[in-house]
C-alpha cells in the first residue's frame, strides 16, 4: 500500500486508502490533516478523487506553489458541475459557473487559537496511471452511441471505446442529449473513414492530406467535430494551406465579383499593369539594361545579372498590389475559412467527406457545446463562418514565377483564349512577343540575333535604332540636336502606339480569363507570371 508520503515527490499516482494514511504521514503538516481528511471523506469525491502533490505543504494553510490539487473522474466532475451530485456543505465551492474548468474547495480551520484558510483546486482527470483519455475518433464513437441511445445500442465501432464509458459516459450522454435538443436530426453514424478521395485540382495544388472533414453524419448533416479548448480548422499547414488558398480562389472566382475584381485591379489605368509596364519599359530603355546572355561577355553578364530587369521591376510592383488585394479582401478570407472547414474543393461536390455542419463539444461538462452550419456550398457560406473568419489572421505574399519564355514567337496568342477553357499555355511576355511580331517597325528587327534577346531587350534595340543621333561630318551641332529631337518624338510616338496595341491584347486576354469562373484567379496569376509565395493562416481555435 502506498501512503500519501510516497507520492508527495512523484506528482499524483494514488489516493490514501484510509484516514490513518493521512494522519500518519509526516509530509502532511498537522494543521493540514483535518482538511485533507474531510476532502477524502466527502461523498461526492470519495472513490473519484486522486490527490496531486507537486511540492511541500507549508503550515498554517500556506501552499508552496501549487503543491496540492486533485483530479476527479471526468464523469463525476461533470455531474458536480451540472448539479447532479453535490459536494458537502462543509466547503466553500467556487467554479461551478458555466465555462469554469476548475472547482476550488476551501474551508477555515483553527490552529492554536488562530483561524487559517485551506484550499484545493479540483480538475477533471484520472491521474497519471489511469490510462489515456479518449482520442478525437474515440469521442466521435462515444458521442454517436450516446446520441443514438447509449452504449447498449452502440455499433461494433463502440466496442473499441467501451473501456472509456465508466469515466466519460456521463459526459457523452450529456452531449448526446444536447444534440437532440439543438437541431441534430435523424440517426447518427460515425463516418469512420480514415481517408477521402482528393480532387484532381487539390492534388495539382500540392495538397495530400486525405483526412475527411466529416466525422459523423445524419441523413442531411455532415458534422465536423471539434473539441473545445484549442481545436482548429486545419491540422496541417504548409502544402495544405497553399492548396486551401487555391480552393478559396476557385470559390471566389466563381462569383460575379471575384475574377472581375482582380482584373479591374490589374488593368487599372492609373496604378495597374498598363502604367507599370509603360514606366518600367521606358526606364529600362533609358537605362540600357536588360540584355540577355547572348548580348554580353561573361564579365558583362555577371555585372548585368545584378541589375533589375524591366520585367522583374514590373512584376514586383504588381505582386505587391495583388498581395494587398487578397490580404484586405474580407470576402476572400471568408471563402478561405469556408474551404478550410468544409473541404468542398478538396473532396468535391457530393462527397461524404465534405462537412456542412460544425460541432464543438465540451469534454469536461458536456453542456457548453456549439452546433452551427457551415453552408451547403460556397454560395451559401453561413453567418457563423463569416463571423469566425473575422477573428482569423490571413496573410499571403506573391513572387514572380521565374518563368523565362523561350524566344519562340507564338502566332495570334491573344486570339486563342477561349472562354471556359481550363487553362492557357502562355503569359503576358508571350503576348508582348506577339505584339512585337505584328508591329510593322519592330518586326524588322526580328532575326536570329534578336531571338536570343529577351522581350524588353528587343524593344530597347528598336528604341536605340529609332532615336540614335546622326554624327555625320559637316553637320552643325544644332542640326544634330534637331534631328535627334525629331527622332525622339518619333520614338515616343511609336512606343505609345506599340503599348496601346499591347495593352489592348492584354485586356482581351484578361476579359476572357474572367469568364473561366473557378479557374479565373489562378489562371490570371499564372498569365502574369505571379505565384503565391507564403500563405499563412492562424485562428483563435474553438
Amino acid at each position: 500500500m502506498k501512503l500519501f508520503k510516497d507520492f508527495i515527490t512523484e506528482a499524483f499516482d494514488l489516493r490514501p486508502e484510509s484516514e490513518s494514511d493521512i494522519r500518519n504521514d509526516k509530509n502532511i503538516p498537522k494543521d493540514w490533516q483535518d482538511f485533507v481528511v474531510d476532502i477524502w471523506k466527502d461523498k461526492a469525491l470519495k472513490g473519484n478523487l486522486v490527490f496531486q502533490a507537486t511540492g511541500k505543504l507549508n503550515k498554517h494553510g500556506e501552499i508552496s506553489g501549487s503543491a496540492l490539487a486533485g483530479k476527479i473522474k471526468p464523469g463525476r466532475f461533470a455531474e458536480i458541475k451540472m448539479g447532479k451530485v453535490k459536494i458537502g456543505s462543509k466547503f466553500k465551492v467556487d467554479g461551478l459557473d458555466k465555462g469554469a474548468k476548475t472547482i476550488k474547495l476551501s474551508r477555515d480551520y483553527k490552529w492554536k487559537g488562530e483561524t487559517y484558510t485551506y484550499s484545493i483546486s479540483l480538475v477533471s482527470g484520472l491521474g497519471s496511471k489511469a490510462g489515456k483519455s479518449p482520442t478525437g475518433a474515440q469521442w466521435e464513437s462515444m458521442i454517436t452511441a450516446a446520441y443514438n441511445g447509449g452504449y447498449k445500442t452502440g455499433s461494433d465501432t463502440f466496442k473499441e471505446v467501451e473501456k472509456f464509458w465508466d469515466n466519460y459516459g456521463v459526459i457523452a450522454m450529456e452531449i448526446g442529449d444536447w444534440c437532440k435538443k439543438n437541431k441534430v436530426k435523424g440517426a447518427m453514424t460515425q463516418f469512420g473513414a480514415t481517408s477521402g478521395s482528393l480532387t484532381k485540382d487539390w492534388k495539382t495544388w500540392g495538397g495530400s492530406n486525405k483526412t475527411p472533414k466529416t466525422d459523423m453524419y445524419t441523413p442531411k448533416q455532415n458534422i465536423s467535430l471539434k473539441k473545445a479548448g484549442g481545436s482548429q480548422l486545419m491540422s496541417a499547414r504548409g502544402a495544405e494551406t497553399y492548396a486551401t488558398f487555391h480552393g478559396a480562389m476557385a470559390h471566389y472566382g466563381s462569383t460575379p465579383r471575384g475574377g472581375k475584381a482582380l482584373a479591374d485591379l490589374i488593368m487599372d489605368e492609373k496604378e495597374g499593369f498598363p502604367k507599370m509596364v509603360l514606366n518600367s519599359t521606358i526606364d529600362e530603355l533609358k537605362a540600357g539594361t536588360g540584355q540577355a546572355a547572348a548580348s554580353y561577355t561573361p564579365a558583362e553578364l555577371q555585372k548585368k545579372q545584378k541589375e533589375y530587369k524591366a520585367k522583374d521591376k514590373l512584376m514586383h510592383g504588381l505582386s505587391e498590389k495583388i498581395s494587398k488585394f487578397f490580404n484586405k479582401n474580407k470576402e476572400f478570407q471568408e471563402y478561405f475559412v469556408y474551404e478550410a472547414s468544409s473541404g468542398y474543393a478538396k473532396f468535391g461536390v457530393g462527397s461524404q467527406s465534405v462537412a456542412n455542419q460544425i460541432m464543438v463539444f465540451d469534454a469536461d461538462e458536456g453542456t457548453n457545446n456549439l452546433f452551427k452550419p457551415l453552408g451547403d456550398d460556397p454560395t451559401q457560406i453561413s453567418s457563423y463562418i463569416k463571423g469566425y473568419a473575422g477573428r482569423t489572421t490571413f496573410y499571403v505574399s506573391f513572387k514572380s514565377s521565374g518563368k523565362n519564355p523561350a524566344g519562340v514567337l507564338r502566332s495570334k496568342t491573344a486570339k486563342k483564349v477561349v472562354a471556359k477553357k481550363e487553362s492557357i499555355d502562355y503569359d503576358y511576355l508571350d503576348v508582348l512577343r506577339e505584339t512585337i511580331q505584328e508591329d510593322e517597325y519592330a518586326s524588322q528587327f526580328l532575326n536570329e540575333e534578336t531571338e536570343q534577346l529577351d522581350e524588353f531587350a528587343i524593344l530597347k534595340k528598336v528604341w536605340d535604332t529609332t532615336v540614335k543621333s546622326v554624327k555625320s561630318t559637316g553637320k552643325s551641332v544644332g542640326r544634330v540636336a534637331k534631328h535627334y529631337a525629331d527622332q525622339m518624338k518619333k520614338g515616343y510616338a511609336w512606343l505609345d502606339k506599340f503599348f496601346k496595341n499591347y495593352i489592348a491584347k492584354i485586356k482581351s486576354v484578361v476579359d476572357n480569363i474572367v469568364k473561366m469562373g473557378a479557374k479565373a484567379l489562378e489562371t490570371m496569376l499564372k498569365f502574369f507570371g505571379i505565384m503565391p509565395d507564403q500563405v499563412q493562416f492562424s485562428e483563435p481555435g474553438f
